[in-house]
C-alpha cells in the first residue's frame, strides 16, 4: 500500500514539474527575430511585414490618419449641406414659376 502512494506522490511531483516548466518554457523571453506561436520559421517579417516601425510611429501615423477623416468627414457635411441647401433653393423656384 505505501508504494501505490509514494509512486502517486511522485508522478503528482513529476506531473507538478512538467507543469511548470511548460510555463518557463511559455513565459520565458522570445528567441531573437523569432514569432512565438508560430512555429520554429516564422519571423516577425513574415508575419508582420518587412517595414518595422515602432509603437510610437504607427501610433503617430494612426492619429494622422484619424484626424485626415474627421477632416475628411466635415468637409463632405458641408458639402451635402451646401447641395441641400442649393436643391431646396431651386425647389423653391420652380414652385414659384409653375403657380
Amino acid at each position: 500500500m505505501e508504494t501505490t502512494t509514494n509512486t502517486s506522490t511522485f508522478e503528482e511531483h513529476d506531473a507538478n514539474v512538467i507543469e511548470d516548466e511548460v510555463f518557463i518554457e511559455l513565459l520565458r523571453q522570445d528567441q531573437y527575430k523569432r514569432v512565438k506561436g508560430y512555429g520554429v520559421g516564422v519571423t516577425p517579417s513574415q508575419l508582420f511585414g518587412s517595414e518595422f516601425r515602432p509603437i510610437k510611429i504607427r501610433q503617430t501615423e494612426m492619429d494622422n490618419m484619424q484626424n485626415e477623416l474627421f477632416e475628411m468627414h466635415a468637409h463632405y457635411e458641408t458639402k451635402i449641406a451646401n447641395l441641400k441647401d442649393e436643391y431646396e433653393w431651386k425647389m423653391a423656384n420652380m414652385k414659384a414659376n409653375y403657380e
